[in-house]
């Protein structure tokens, strides 16, 4: 299902965060036979190649500056594509499955992104709207 759909045009344009002129954006959330499919795309418009250390996904409560935040991490239970090094003035696009959830209004999902040997760190999150209205595929 992820080789098929690993280029479609991403239908949620506007969902990114950056580090300098790299761009962590959601192309789309799907669903099919209880699993989400979250389309990633890292997007490296600097000439410096960005070598990935870990990329992390959460459920996260959503409390503006508050210090009762808590994280707590989830296992995709299927990665397809996630790269180890983007190449300078490249993209890559990638799948991660997890099993069915849905977020109430005071969740997040996160995504973090953390460069190995470097500061180009990015955490995107997306809100409950978002997560609960998957596409079908």
């Amino acid at each position: 299902m992820s080789y098929y759909n690993q280029f479609n045009k991403p239908f949620l344009l506007r969902h990114f965060e950056k580090a300098g002129d790299v761009f962590l954006r959601l192309g789309g959330i799907y669903y099919n036979k209880n699993e989400l499919y979250f389309q990633v795309i890292i997007d490296n418009q600097e000439p410096i190649d960005y070598d990935v250390n870990f990329i992390k996904f959460s459920i996260a409560t959503n409390y503006k500056k508050a210090s009762s935040n808590q994280s707590t991490e989830i296992t995709p239970i299927f990665r397809y594509k996630v790269p180890k090094k983007v190449k300078g003035f490249s993209k890559n696009h990638f799948f991660v499955v997890f099993d069915k959830f849905t977020l109430d209004r005071n969740r997040v999902f996160k995504i973090d992104l953390d460069e190995m040997n470097g500061n180009r760190n990015i955490t995107l999150m997306s809100d409950n709207q978002m997560v609960n209205r998957p596409k079908r595929f």
